[in-house]
């Protein structure tokens, strides 16, 4: 319980060197959907990027929040 925090992981075939934060993911995993309408879940989001939020809410209903 508190702040929301975030993490960063990096999937590759490649070795991966870089070992700093994620600034433009492809992909944003929302695990608690309180969230959604309270923290900008877009930042940083890339223009094709994707949202996933763990809700039984529908892709309609969290658009509105």
């Amino acid at each position: 319980m508190g702040a929301p925090i975030k993490s960063y992981t990096r999937i590759s075939d490649d070795p991966i060197e870089v070992h700093a934060p994620i600034l433009e993911p492809d992909i944003v995993i929302v695990v608690n959907p309180n969230l959604v309408g309270v923290v900008d879940l877009t930042e940083g989001l890339k223009p094709d990027g994707k949202i996933i939020i763990n809700t039984r809410q529908t892709p309609e209903a969290n658009r509105q929040r």
